[in-house]
């Protein structure tokens, strides 16, 4: 998996369910450590929020505001939880102070176990009011119970990446093992057709089908915005597409 995990640029991972076991066992053996100069890997098996129901006449900027905050929040848990059992809990809240302070909004945080907590009772929110919505079309008023909003993950995890001196960048290893909709691919290819490999490396492991939308949430082609490689596992061979 080295060449997944130790590069930068994003990926497109496409692999045979006989492999699973072997990836698995692979990323395992990544291990973190404050103060590095290798990737963290962080590994996410999550399809996202559920697809929308066409019966329903809901608001296109709705579904992709939910779809993106949810996935925001999902990508930064994930990045924490990994941290949380890697790194003994009283060096991260010493070092995550700057980060307690830029995230502390209606609640005062001074712990990381806090912290997560929060941060996971706010992706839960945005999920139950959305399933409300494509369920009814109707939005409740759900905002004063975030403890939590103000989380711009451009601003976060590059806080998060230099409190805990990480030279590299977080590695996501996003598992795909079904088909997901087209609104959380888009949220992912936001991520593909930004310049955010110094902090965020994406790469998507596919099993059984292929990766079918390909723009972002402004309509951009992101083979047309970005370079990003093609690793065929089921080949054993690499395809790089570089723009």
């Amino acid at each position: 998996m080295d060449r997944v995990v130790l590069y930068s640029w994003h990926k497109f991972v496409y692999y045979d369910d006989i492999d699973k076991c072997k990836i698995l066992d692979d990323l395992s053996k990544y291990k973190v450590n404050l103060d590095s100069k290798e990737p963290i890997v962080v590994y996410i098996n999550d399809l996202g929020l559920p697809k929308v129901n066409e019966d329903v006449e809901v608001d296109r900027y709705r579904i992709e505001f939910f779809h993106h905050r949810y996935y925001e929040l999902l990508i930064l848990l994930s990045i924490i939880d990994k941290l949380i059992e890697s790194i003994d809990i009283d060096v991260l809240n010493s070092r995550f102070k700057r980060l307690f302070h830029l995230l502390s909004d209606s609640i005062e945080i001074n712990d990381v176990i806090l912290l997560r907590d929060l941060l996971d009772k706010c992706k839960n929110i945005y999920k139950m009011e959305y399933i409300n919505y494509i369920e009814t079309g109707v939005l409740g008023d759900f905002y004063s119970n975030l403890e939590i909003s103000n989380v711009i993950i451009d601003m976060i995890i590059p806080c998060i990446k230099k409190s805990i001196g990480l030279d590299k960048y977080f590695s996501l290893v996003i598992d795909v093992d079904d088909e997901m909709s087209k609104y959380n691919q888009t949220c992912i290819n936001d991520y593909i057709a930004s310049r955010c490999t110094s902090y965020l490396s994406i790469n998507i492991l596919l099993s059984g089908y292929q990766w079918k939308y390909y723009y972002n949430s402004n309509g951009q082609f992101i083979q047309d915005v970005h370079d990003y490689s093609e690793i065929d596992l089921r080949k054993r061979k690499t395809k790089s597409r570089i723009i």
